[in-house]
């Protein structure tokens, strides 16, 4: 604490803390640099080539069951929660990357078995239906 009070930077685990963002942010300007993002769906997210080593920051809500993918050697990598609220993929090798970031969550394949097994449910009700209805209608009864 006593250095932040000083006013100077602190790096600590994965968290930078400052008391001057100009400063910090004059220091390290060489090094930060903008991903392009290639595509957004909202649940799937294309990021353009970025060299390693890098932390890569992206400004969306943190939520788990988000996935990040190496496009180029397929290696995943995990997505750490960044300024409590946000993403932060860690980039470990002095490679270029390109990632994709894909919502899965654990449950979402329960939800779609779920779905196929419903319809197919109401697909098989309805055939039932349908055949009952028809052989009732060409069938009745004469009353005398």
């Amino acid at each position: 604490m006593s250095k932040l009070r000083e006013g100077r930077d602190l790096l600590n685990g994965r968290v930078i803390l400052t008391a001057r963002l100009e400063a910090f942010c004059d220091q390290y300007a060489r090094d930060l640099q903008r991903v392009p993002i290639l595509s957004d769906t909202g649940t799937d997210l294309t990021l353009g080539s970025v060299f390693g080593p890098a932390i890569i920051h992206i400004n969306d809500s943190y939520y788990p069951g988000w996935r990040a993918k190496d496009i180029n050697t397929g290696t995943e990598l995990p997505i750490f929660r960044s300024n409590l609220s946000n993403r932060a993929i860690w980039l470990p090798e002095n490679i270029e990357y390109k990632l994709k970031v894909i919502y899965e969550p654990n449950w979402l394949i329960w939800v779609k078995l779920l779905t196929v097994v419903s319809l197919a449910a109401l697909i098989a009700y309805l055939l039932l239906v349908y055949r009952s209805a028809r052989t009732h209608k060409g069938s009745t009864v004469r009353k005398s």
